[in-house]
């Protein structure tokens, strides 16, 4: 393969990581806790992982598409700022997915039964 083209077309990788955030989202079901909390005022946003993958892989695929038409349409784009841009784009959904998928603790949510003998307590107090 050409290194020009692939130097010139550096939008490609967009193409690339799309596919493999979707290929990694297919595999996400074999994990044990496959869920994501986030914590957004006092409301509790539950999904599961391989659908974080599967709209970080149609973000990408869209900007892939997008660099395709600027191309079809030849305008001129700063080389630099275009490179800056897709690495920074594809560092930053690398960056949000991994830390959670692999640093993430188990997460229990208390059931009333775990408050039975704080209950106790506290009716033997009054």
């Amino acid at each position: 393969m050409n290194l020009k083209i692939l130097k010139d077309k550096s939008y490609h990788f967009y193409l690339v990581v799309s596919i493999l955030f979707l290929i990694l989202g297919f595999f996400m079901p074999f994990k044990q806790d496959n869920t994501l909390d986030i914590n957004i005022h006092d409301t509790y946003y539950v999904i599961a992982y391989k659908h974080l993958y599967w709209i970080f892989s149609m973000v990408l695929c869209i900007n892939w598409i997008v660099y395709n038409l600027i191309a079809l349409f030849k305008v001129n784009i700063n080389k630099i700022a275009r490179n800056i841009q897709i690495l920074m784009a594809i560092v930053s959904c690398i960056g949000i997915i991994f830390p959670y998928d692999f640093l993430q603790t188990k997460n229990e949510f208390p059931l009333f039964d775990d408050y039975f003998y704080t209950n106790r307590l506290l009716l033997f107090l009054q």
